[in-house]
């Protein structure tokens, strides 16, 4: 409370100096623990990073594409799905035990120190494992790193985008 006097020894509130009761908070003993924010957002960023991007890639596979099939003996025509794309992992590569989370970051192009010097943002280079089923086939043409029995390939994945990183003190360039 913050106590102003005017001419008469009373302030705003009709109050004197020896109406306001002060209180000290130092004789408290039990006081509550700061709680550590910098590292429940490295916690946070890291969980986006594993678990979070591949429950996104999950949500959006597959992407199922078709062909519209019209009939030179009727007037009615019919959509069926033909090609379906994973993204992250394919539903047969989980079954077989594959490990992995079906993505992986490349090292950044430059450091968090030239990215401040040349004023451009600290990413990493997302790259994605994706499949390519024929519905009507059952041909799978893969870009992922491993087949569908967990043996390595040549391929690198699809490039996602870079993606931006959070540095050592928890920021973002």
């Amino acid at each position: 409370m913050v106590l102003t006097r005017k001419r008469s020894g009373r302030n705003d509130r009709g109050l004197t100096a020896r109406d306001v009761k002060t209180y000290s908070d130092s004789s408290m003993a039990d006081t509550l623990e700061i709680p550590d924010l910098l590292r429940s957002q490295k916690e946070s960023f890291d969980w986006f990073k594993t678990r979070g991007l591949a429950e996104v890639l999950e949500e959006c596979s597959p992407i199922v594409a078709g062909v519209t099939r019209r009939f030179a003996s009727a007037d009615t025509s019919r959509r069926t799905a033909q090609y379906a794309l994973y993204f992250g992992r394919h539903p047969y590569s989980i079954a077989a035990g594959v490990p992995g989370p079906g993505f992986y970051f490349d090292p950044p192009k430059y450091t968090v120190e030239e990215c401040k010097k040349l004023e451009i943002t600290y990413a990493k280079p997302l790259y994605v494992d994706a499949w390519l089923e024929n519905l009507e086939t059952g041909d799978i043409k893969s870009s992922a790193r491993r087949d569908l029995k967990g043996k390595p390939t040549d391929n690198k994945g699809i490039f996602f985008g870079d993606m931006p990183m959070m540095t050592d003190t928890g920021t973002f360039v």
